[in-house]
Protein backbone atom coordinates (compact mmCIF):
# COMPACT_ATOMS: atom_id res chain seq x y z
CA UNK A 1 0.00 0.00 0.00
CA UNK A 2 1.31 3.44 -0.95
CA UNK A 3 0.30 6.50 1.07
CA UNK A 4 0.63 10.16 0.21
CA UNK A 5 -0.20 13.31 2.14
CA UNK A 6 -1.46 16.06 -0.14
CA UNK A 7 -1.34 19.68 0.98
CA UNK A 8 -3.95 21.67 -0.93
CA UNK A 9 -4.44 25.41 -1.34
CA UNK A 10 -7.89 26.44 -2.58
CA UNK A 11 -9.70 29.58 -3.68
CA UNK A 12 -11.13 31.07 -0.46
CA UNK A 13 -14.72 29.98 0.17
CA UNK A 14 -14.51 26.81 -1.95
CA UNK A 15 -13.39 24.42 0.79
CA UNK A 16 -16.72 22.54 1.04
CA UNK A 17 -16.89 22.03 -2.73
CA UNK A 18 -13.32 20.74 -2.75
CA UNK A 19 -14.04 18.28 0.08
CA UNK A 20 -17.02 16.88 -1.85
CA UNK A 21 -15.08 16.55 -5.09
CA UNK A 22 -11.91 14.98 -3.72
CA UNK A 23 -13.88 12.38 -1.76
CA UNK A 24 -15.41 11.13 -5.00
CA UNK A 25 -12.15 9.19 -5.30
CA UNK A 26 -12.19 6.18 -2.95
CA UNK A 27 -8.41 6.49 -2.60
CA UNK A 28 -8.89 9.73 -0.63
CA UNK A 29 -9.15 8.19 2.83
CA UNK A 30 -9.26 11.38 4.93
CA UNK A 31 -9.17 15.12 4.50
CA UNK A 32 -8.83 17.89 7.05
CA UNK A 33 -9.40 21.64 6.96
CA UNK A 34 -6.31 23.16 8.55
CA UNK A 35 -4.93 26.56 9.42
CA UNK A 36 -1.49 27.76 8.46
CA UNK A 37 0.31 27.58 5.15
CA UNK A 38 -2.24 25.31 3.43
CA UNK A 39 -6.03 24.92 3.52
CA UNK A 40 -6.61 21.17 3.29
CA UNK A 41 -4.53 18.09 4.04
CA UNK A 42 -5.71 14.91 2.30
CA UNK A 43 -4.51 11.37 2.92
CA UNK A 44 -4.46 9.25 -0.21
CA UNK A 45 -3.79 5.50 -0.23
CA UNK A 46 -3.65 3.12 -3.17
CA UNK A 47 -2.09 -0.16 -4.27
CA UNK A 48 0.22 1.53 -6.78
CA UNK A 49 2.13 4.75 -7.28
CA UNK A 50 0.48 5.01 -10.68
CA UNK A 51 -2.96 5.17 -9.06
CA UNK A 52 -1.75 7.75 -6.51
CA UNK A 53 -0.43 9.85 -9.42
CA UNK A 54 -3.79 9.60 -11.23
CA UNK A 55 -5.72 10.72 -8.15
CA UNK A 56 -3.37 13.66 -7.52
CA UNK A 57 -3.55 14.76 -11.16
CA UNK A 58 -7.37 14.64 -11.07
CA UNK A 59 -7.42 16.74 -7.89
CA UNK A 60 -5.03 19.26 -9.45
CA UNK A 61 -7.46 19.71 -12.37
CA UNK A 62 -10.22 21.04 -10.11
CA UNK A 63 -10.89 24.73 -10.79
CA UNK A 64 -10.95 25.52 -7.06
CA UNK A 65 -7.38 24.30 -6.54
CA UNK A 66 -4.66 26.96 -6.46
CA UNK A 67 -1.70 24.64 -5.75
CA UNK A 68 -0.80 21.32 -4.19
CA UNK A 69 2.24 19.83 -2.52
CA UNK A 70 2.81 16.08 -2.39
CA UNK A 71 4.41 14.35 0.59
CA UNK A 72 4.96 10.63 -0.07
CA UNK A 73 4.95 8.59 3.13
CA UNK A 74 8.10 6.47 3.42
CA UNK A 75 7.51 4.98 6.87
CA UNK A 76 4.65 4.83 9.36
CA UNK A 77 5.43 4.48 13.05
CA UNK A 78 1.88 4.62 14.34
CA UNK A 79 -1.48 4.89 12.64
CA UNK A 80 -4.58 5.51 14.72
CA UNK A 81 -8.01 6.40 13.47
CA UNK A 82 -9.30 9.46 15.31
CA UNK A 83 -13.05 10.07 15.27
CA UNK A 84 -13.66 13.82 15.38
CA UNK A 85 -17.27 14.94 14.98
CA UNK A 86 -18.95 18.32 14.93
CA UNK A 87 -16.98 19.96 12.12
Amino acid sequence: MFVLLLEIDVIPGTEDAVFEKIHAAPEVKESHLVTGTHDIIAIIAADSLKKIFEVVMNIRKLREIVRTKTLPVVKVWKSTLINVEGG
